[in-house]
């Protein structure tokens, strides 16, 4: 409301002012029309000049907003895609438990791709380059899980211990970037 209190003021004022004129007698419709006959081109200019400021002040206003919802957009889509990548970890985590490496090869190359994605895309926004380092951290750790899994039949207890331990470091990292992402939504939403 307070953005169109200004513009409006351009639109209304100069009519309000004459009808103030004319309600407290400072002036007479035949002095208003005189006025307006003889000088219709000027007036006429001055309220298109009015017309064209307040257009432009909302179309700034418009613009403005549009902008922010892209970026609310693309920050919710950026969030929706990392809980995404955290799920997946998760995952990865259970098959790990079975020994079930295919599937954690799979998955590693699905979250390196959610991960990619979005480290591309977050690219050009200084609020997430804090998330930014943990993410790449994440990203390294589940590519290497990924090229155990690609590179070995079975894992000993030791590999599958260590393993296991670096899937939930991955994991605490994700759920951390993910933390910060609805964190910033949040504050975008007050």
């Amino acid at each position: 409301m307070r953005d169109f209190l200004g513009p409006a003021l351009i639109l209304v004022g100069p009519p309000a002012v004459s009808l103030l004129m004319l309600a407290f007698k400072i002036t007479t419709w035949s002095s208003v029309v005189e006025l307006l006959s003889r000088n219709w081109g000027n007036v006429a200019s001055v309220w298109g000049l009015a017309v064209g400021l307040y257009v432009l002040i909302v179309a700034s206003g418009a613009r403005r907003a549009a902008e922010e919802a892209r970026l609310r957009s693309r920050r919710q889509s950026l969030t929706e895609e990392l809980e995404e990548a955290k799920n997946k970890v998760q995952q990865m985590g259970h098959f790990l438990a079975v020994d079930n490496l295919a599937v954690v090869r799979i998955r590693g190359e699905e979250i390196l791709a959610s991960c990619q994605s979005v480290l591309q895309r977050w690219d050009n926004d200084p609020l997430w380059r804090k998330s930014k380092n943990k993410l790449l951290s994440a990203t390294e750790i589940i590519r290497t899980i990924a090229e155990i899994a690609a590179t070995k039949g079975t894992l000993d207890a030791d590999e599958k211990k260590q393993t296991a331990i670096a899937q939930l470091k991955a994991s605490e990292l994700l759920s951390a970037v993910l933390a910060g992402s609805r964190g910033l939504q949040e504050q975008e939403r007050d």
